[in-house]
């Protein structure tokens, strides 16, 4: 991906600490590259880090099937955190903290123990998705690519 600034000032190479969502929003959704207008994506109770925004590349997509029944709209609630040189040649800590505990539930990402986005159940109230609470595994992807499936140039 290289360096440079991308279009809401997001310095590139970049961090993206993401939940994926269903249901998503399926109407009035933000324009991809656009940071969403207020009230037009989901903000109640996130809060992002010290150099750290909204994911405007990637806000989800309709999952489209066979029948409309079973098509859906899955969200990308995330966040986009810049990084510098020291990341690619040094060791640094990544860390999600998944609370359970009632009435303290929330996913916390965290850089070197500063917070990059925090997101409470709250936030998830747009569509009615829930905040996982049962056991799971986490996917952990450290593919690297120029790429990852967007078309060129990559944002």
């Amino acid at each position: 991906p290289g360096s440079g600034t991308l279009g809401y000032g997001l310095k590139k190479p970049y961090y993206s600490a993401s939940y994926q969502v269903a249901p998503g929003k399926a109407h009035d959704r933000p324009i991809e590259g656009k940071k969403p207008n207020k009230g037009q994506w989901y903000e109640k109770g996130l809060e992002y880090g010290d150099n750290t925004s909204v994911n405007a590349f990637f806000y989800g997509e309709e999952l489209k099937h066979k029948t409309n029944r079973d098509t859906y709209v899955a969200d990308a609630v995330s966040a986009n955190k810049p990084l510098d040189d020291t990341h690619f040649d040094d060791f640094h800590n990544y860390r999600l903290e998944w609370s359970t505990a009632k009435g303290n539930e929330s996913l916390t990402w965290f850089l070197d123990d500063e917070l990059v986005f925090h997101m409470p159940p709250e936030a998830l109230e747009l569509t009615g998705a829930k905040m996982p609470d049962e056991p799971m595994h986490i996917l952990l992807n450290t593919a690297v690519s120029s790429t990852w499936g967007f078309p060129a140039p990559c944002p």
